[in-house]
């Protein structure tokens, strides 16, 4: 209901106090939830090959193995070139100078690629 909120409020089936109650119940309910989600994921005895997920990992290594993903030549990040222009876009910003830009209007924008 809360992803389709705008449907409910369009049709009239709910009003703002109502969406308000309904977040608060959902967040209620996840904070009950909580203690035992790990327990009830394990339930269902799926590896972390078929989870293919790098958070909650049986063995604990998350960051390892999230920096051990982002390793990977099949990684859909690494399969292309660096666009053109990046390094222009991100030497400035390394260097802390993007945001010290000021236009003629004296607006601040960062380096444009």
């Amino acid at each position: 209901m809360e992803q389709d909120l705008a449907d409910f409020f369009a049709t009239g089936y709910l009003n703002p106090e109502q969406a308000d109650m309904l977040h608060t119940a959902i967040c209620d309910l996840l904070n009950d939830l909580r203690p035992d989600a790990v327990p009830l994921v394990d339930s269902f005895n799926f590896s972390d090959y078929v989870l293919n997920s790098s958070l909650g990992r049986y063995d604990g290594q998350v960051y390892e193995s999230l920096f051990e993903y982002a390793r990977r030549p099949e990684n859909p990040l690494n399969q292309s070139d660096v666009p053109d222009g990046i390094k222009e876009f991100i030497s400035p910003l390394i260097r802390g100078e993007a945001g010290n830009r000021l236009t003629a209007e004296g607006s601040r924008h960062p380096a444009k690629l």
